[in-house]
């Protein structure tokens, strides 16, 4: 009976939420006409959008289903967002007239079928489902196999055999073609640039035999210099540089960043210096288990803001044509960057991050945000991160313009001495969901959940802890925001949060403050599962268990905790929060060192 209700209580409440705009008054009936169907992945997650026309009094719908491909089950994502907003912040919208989702917490290297469904009381002109497959990305880069051989040591003269290696990586590059692997053997090597470029079936890998054996020194600029496609960097160690460890260059593409070590980010203490520096009109940048660190930048502030310090463990550098599909997964951040993970420019034009994995990283130290990806991001998600902050956020969306961005299961820890904001969202006008965070913002200055000024009417807030020194949730849109206009945004809907805030907990909730969950339930009917009260959190890793009010106390969120899902709730209904009792498919275990306080 309890699981049927909470079901029922999710159609209700996203139901309402993404059929998005009532029927307009007198306005003409007309039907839906489909378009085409466009799927992209990541290794974890596929992003689905579909075109469409007609529809004009705004009340069409879409549901998406997928599965394995050879599977007879099909399984629902979460329903995607359908955007009819013709302008956003001043701007056309080019995205206009689209139902846009993700599937989530897929395997890596398989092939899935999706379908997409719209639904319209007026009907369909054509085919209502649209159908198509896609592949997730393989766990591995793909090299043919073939090999040649450096060591620092060895004569010159070699021909890249094992018994007769090369003895720089350079000589190495020239002699590689599509597919070869560069084995570099213990030993230290000056800096290097490469811009030869593989092929989507044999990339060129420049690979150490183990990592914190073969050395790369820094230079005048950056250890590395990316200018080709179709390369891969592993098990290096990076030594001082003297402003970007790696630098992916523009119109660079199928870059492959795995296992490296980034030892000391920065001495000249640029702005635009990084571990990893993304150039523009780049994509298919994956940035994997490399660990960054700087203690140039640790021990050096520059006079002014916390967002005018120097230097990010990874930065999207790029203006005004980022193209999409980087992912950025466990990775460990320490020390005395800007912005652990952060792009540039943070307003409308930056170009679009699309279909983007931000995942299963550990992060702390860093001055403003631990993670700041802001502008036109389209199907963006932040899973499984592990934020220790101690500057402005943990995340910031501000600006989130279009959308969807999913932010979910993420551990934020923040306890800086200025106030701050667990996510940080001033005026962010574009789909973001907010799914199982769990977020402390005590013992440091007073610090809120959701904030940054500005209305946010769009946000959707469900199964989170919230345990803040200032507000919990501020200027979240209204239940009426929409009435009487068919372009205007979709309202916020939050349900199923656990709140213990010193602040006030709602301000400015569609123009009006309430002090608990019950006021606002009361006054609008949010929050019709929220609960008020500690978590009561047994480690410092803020987990739970069965005495915690967040026990079996969420609603049931397809794709994101369903039975069917990569997190499936393990009693009667799910946890509130990151972590689900009993279960340790949340969070990987954290690295070595890594304390979250």
């Amino acid at each position: 009976m309890t699981k049927t209700m909470r079901q029922t209580s999710w159609r209700t409440v996203v139901g309402s939420s993404l059929a998005l705009l009532p029927l307009f008054s007198g306005s003409a009936v007309a039907s839906t006409t489909p378009g085409s169907l466009t799927l992209s992945s990541t290794f974890d997650a596929i992003s689905v959008r579909a075109s469409f026309s007609g529809d004009p009094n705004g009340n069409n719908s879409a549901t998406i289903q997928f599965r394995k491909q050879g599977d007879s089950v099909w399984k629902s994502a979460l329903a995607p967002i359908v955007d009819r907003r013709t302008s956003i912040s001043g701007h056309a919208n080019p995205y206009v007239n689209q139902a846009r989702g993700s599937i989530v917490g897929l395997q890596p290297g398989t092939t899935y079928e999706v379908s997409l469904t719209f639904s319209d009381p007026a009907g369909i002109v054509g085919s209502a489902t649209l159908t198509g497959a896609v592949a997730t990305i393989a766990p591995a880069a793909p090299v043919s196999g073939a090999a040649l051989f450096v060591d620092a040591g060895a004569a010159s003269g070699g021909n890249g055999s094992s018994g007769s290696p090369f003895n720089s990586i350079p000589t190495a590059i020239s002699a590689a073609t599509a597919g070869t692997t560069i084995r570099v053997r213990p030993g230290t090597y000056p800096a290097f640039s490469i811009s030869k470029s593989g092929n989507a079936s044999g990339y060129i890998a420049i690979v150490g035999d183990a990592r914190d054996q073969v050395f790369i020194n820094g230079s005048t600029a950056n250890n590395i210099n990316v200018s080709g496609s179709f390369v891969q960097l592993k098990n290096l160690r990076l030594k001082q540089s003297n402003n970007s460890s790696i630098n992916v260059q523009n119109g660079s593409h199928h870059i492959w960043i795995e296992n490296i070590y980034h030892e000391n980010i920065s001495a000249s203490r640029n702005y635009d210096d990084a571990g990893v520096s993304i150039g523009d009109n780049t994509h298919n940048v994956y940035v994997l288990s490399n660990e960054f660190y700087s203690a140039s930048l640790t021990n050096f502030n520059i006079p002014g803001n916390a967002w005018d310090q120097a230097g990010a463990g990874i930065y999207i550098n790029a203006f005004p044509n980022p193209i999409g599909t980087f992912v950025f997964k466990n990775n460990t951040i320490s020390g005395g960057f800007r912005d652990c993970i952060g792009n540039a420019v943070e307003s409308w034009g930056n170009g679009t991050i699309d279909n983007s994995d931000i995942a299963y990283n550990y992060v702390t130290g860093c001055k403003d945000d631990g993670i700041q990806m802001e502008g036109d991001d389209v199907n963006l998600r932040i899973f499984g991160n592990v934020i220790d902050a101690t500057g402005w956020s943990c995340i910031a969306n501000e600006v989130a313009l279009v959308g969807p961005v999913y932010v979910f299961r993420n551990i934020c820890r923040l306890h800086g001495s200025n106030s701050g904001y667990a996510f940080k969202l001033s005026g962010s006008p574009g789909y973001a969901f907010y799914i199982h965070n769990t977020i402390d913002t005590t013992g440091g200055a007073s610090s809120d959940g959701w904030g940054g000024g500005g209305s946010k009417p769009v946000q959707f807030i469900y199964n989170n802890i919230i345990r803040t020194s200032g507000i919990g949730l501020d200027a979240i849109g209204s239940t009426n925001a929409c009435v009487g206009s068919i372009n205007c945004n979709v309202t916020s809907n939050v349900d199923s949060n656990l709140y213990l805030c010193n602040g006030t907990y709602f301000n400015a909730f569609g123009g009006t403050s309430y002090s608990s969950v019950a006021a606002l339930r009361s006054a609008t009917g949010q929050e019709a599962h929220g609960k008020q009260g500690d978590a009561l959190f047994i480690d410092t890793a803020r987990r739970i268990s069965a005495t915690s009010p967040a026990y079996n106390a969420g609603i049931v969120i397809p794709n994101f905790n369903s039975l069917d899902s990569a997190w499936p709730y393990l009693a009667s209904a799910p946890d509130i929060g990151a972590y689900e009792v009993g279960s340790d498919l949340q969070m990987p275990s954290p690295p070595q060192g890594f304390l979250l306080r």
